[in-house]
């Protein structure tokens, strides 16, 4: 008591520090959520411009909302991103590729800044078709087995309808069976084929799905004949053996190549295992 009574002065100007430093914090801390508010606000404005002036663009532009979706749709980066890559995110990573290209480059000059902020631009573009060339490549064999069952229940006289909702059933590669199945809602929900195999068509850029899908329409049209069917997959099957032909003789060469750097390798240490002895036998003459 006596402490508290001789050190009343002291006290009450901590007090009054606590009670100002908290009144600061306090008001800190609402200017900082004003001002990220406003920068949300702000970014979010932003954004709906860009979305509008995208979505009002000439759907065959290349800054077309509808275009670059056209496009994610096709080289599997809406499958793959699970559709949390809108074109909006897509075109902003790749003006961030120029920036850090043109970064890179600005070390060896400006001239240099300009070249590699060029390819940086299409950077995402050549990966997305290079990853969906692979793609092209594994799903391959279920698009033999759907077609097998398009040839083997259109043969026995099933709807085509009912035969494109158990495709999915025999599709091994992930894209496809999602893609199918998705086609299996449409064609339930909608009843709407034509339309249905259309936006089926669109979430590939593969030569083989155009032709299924092409194929497909003129068996709803009655123009197309088992012979047709069996015809393409005798096409299938000829461009899957020279896939698997390619195969092998990558991987031949591949070792090959291997095996030629093995021997390289043994012969750099041999050549400098000689040329080390043959430096101690002169030094040792010299003595």
């Amino acid at each position: 008591m006596t402490f508290l009574i001789g050190n009343t002065a002291y006290i009450r100007t901590v007090l009054m520090a606590v009670a100002l430093g908290l009144f600061f914090l306090l008001m800190y801390k609402f200017a900082a959520h004003a001002i990220v508010d406003r920068y949300v606000m702000a970014g979010r404005r932003l954004y709906d411009r860009l979305s509008s002036a995208m979505i009002n663009a000439d759907k065959d532009s290349p800054f077309s909302y509808e275009y670059i979706q056209r496009r994610l749709d096709a080289w599997g980066v809406t499958y793959y991103s699970r559709g949390k890559i809108t074109p909006l995110v897509y075109l902003s990573g790749k003006m961030f590729c120029v920036i850090a290209g043109f970064a890179a480059g600005v070390m060896f000059g400006i001239v240099a800044a300009f070249v590699f902020a060029v390819p940086a631009f299409f950077y995402p573009d050549i990966h997305a078709r290079i990853r969906n060339h692979r793609d092209n490549e594994k799903m391959l064999p279920s698009i033999m087995d759907v077609y097998d069952v398009v040839y083997l229940q259109t043969d026995a006289g099933e709807y085509i309808t009912r035969t494109l909702i158990d495709a999915y059933r025999v599709a091994a590669h992930p894209r496809l069976k999602a893609a199918l199945i998705t086609l299996t809602g449409d064609i339930m929900s909608s009843n709407d084929l034509l339309v249905s195999i259309e936006v089926f068509g669109g979430k590939f850029d593969n030569e083989n799905i155009d032709n299924l899908v092409a194929t497909i329409k003129q068996l709803i049209k009655n123009d197309a004949s088992t012979a047709m069917l069996d015809d393409i997959r005798r096409y299938l099957q000829t461009l899957m053996e020279s896939s698997n032909r390619y195969e092998q003789e990558r991987t031949r060469r591949m070792g090959d190549v291997c095996l030629f750097a093995i021997f390289i390798c043994m012969m750099g240490v041999l050549v400098y295992a000689s040329a080390k002895g043959l430096l101690e036998s002169v030094r040792m003459f010299k003595i």
